[in-house]
C-alpha cells in the first residue's frame, strides 16, 4: 500500500498512519514466514540432496553384499578343503602307528595289504574297519609276522637243536654267544 493512493481517497493523515502502521506489521509477519519457510526449503534441499546420495550408496551397499557372498563362499571352499586335508593327514598318522603297533617285520608290506579307502576314523578319534583287515593279514600273510615279535613270556617250543632237553633263556643266551 502507498501513503499518496491513501491521500487521494481522501483520507486524514492519521487514519493514514495506521492504516500503514498495521500493513506494515502485516508486511514483517509476511517475511518472517517467507524467512521460515526459506529456511525450512534448505534444510529440505539438504535432505534431498542426501537421497541423491541415497541411490550410490544402494548400489555400493549391493556391491559390497556381492563381494561379500563371494569370499563367504571361497571361505567356504577353503575350509572345506583344509578340513579334508586335516581328516586325511588324522587318519594316515591314524594307520601308521596302528600299523606300528603290530609289530610286523616288514610294515610297507603290511600298509599295502590294506585297503585305506574302507578304514575311517570315528567321531572319537577311533579307526573303523581297520581292525578286520588285520586280522585277514595276520591270517593270510604270516610271513610278516616273526613270532619274536609278538609279546609273550617265554621262548615256546624246543630250542635244543639235539633235541634233549628244553633250553632256558640263560642256555639260548649262552649258546648264542659260544658260536
Amino acid at each position: 500500500m502507498d501513503r499518496k493512493f491513501l491521500q487521494d481517497l481522501g483520507l486524514e493523515k492519521e487514519a493514514i498512519d495506521s492504516i500503514m502502521a498495521e500493513a506494515g506489521k502485516e508486511k514483517n509477519e509476511f517475511l518472517a514466514q517467507i524467512g521460515t519457510l526459506q529456511s525450512e526449503k534448505n534444510e529440505l534441499d539438504k535432505k534431498l540432496g542426501g537421497f541423491k546420495d541415497y541411490e550410490d550408496i544402494k548400489k555400493q551397499l549391493e556391491d559390497t553384499k556381492a563381494e561379500y557372498e563371494g569370499y563367504k563362499k571361497s571361505t567356504t571352499a577353503e575350509n572345506e578343503k583344509h578340513t579334508q586335508a586335516l581328516n586325511s593327514l588324522k587318519l594316515s598318522h591314524a594307520i601308521a602307528l596302528a600299523v606300528e603297533r603290530e609289530h610286523s617285520i616288514d610294515a610297507t608290506g603290511f600298509k599295502a595289504h590294506l585297503d585305506e579307502s574302507k578304514i575311517s576314523l570315528d567321531e572319537n578319534g577311533k579307526l573303523v574297519g581297520y581292525e578286520e583287515q588285520s586280522k585277514a593279514i595276520h591270517e593270510n600273510q604270516p610271513y610278516l609276522f616273526n613270532a619274536q615279535n609278538k609279546p609273550s613270556g617265554a621262548p615256546s617250543g624246543n630250542m635244543n637243536p639235539s633235541g634233549n632237553r628244553e633250553l632256558t633263556w640263560s642256555d639260548a643266551i649262552d649258546a648264542h654267544y659260544e658260536d
